[in-house]
């Protein structure tokens, strides 16, 4: 996904990835893509990894992606089988 996203940017280097394109990507991602939010924290998690690398390496000046902010996550209460469910089971 990241790979497909940076080259529709015509990204070519990491020193072009900025905080409004990954705010952008996780965006795009939510609402073109349909991921949930669940998903899209794993994804700004990684990327806040993989940047924090980058500038640990020295292959940055700083993390683009430290202020990006994970999305809310809303719990569904769990259902539970029917009766009528639970004898069809049976």
């Amino acid at each position: 996904n990241f790979e497909r996203y940076f080259e529709a940017e015509k990204i070519k280097t990491v020193n072009q990835v900025d905080y409004p394109l990954l705010d952008n990507y996780i965006t795009q991602r939510i609402n073109e893509d349909g991921i949930a939010p669940k998903t899209a924290n794993m994804e700004i998690d990684l990327l806040k990894r993989l940047f924090d690398f980058g500038v640990k390496h020295r292959y940055l000046m700083e993390n683009p992606a430290k202020e990006l902010k994970r999305k809310k996550i809303i719990k569904k209460e769990a259902r539970y089988f029917t009766q009528e469910e639970i004898d069809i089971l049976f």
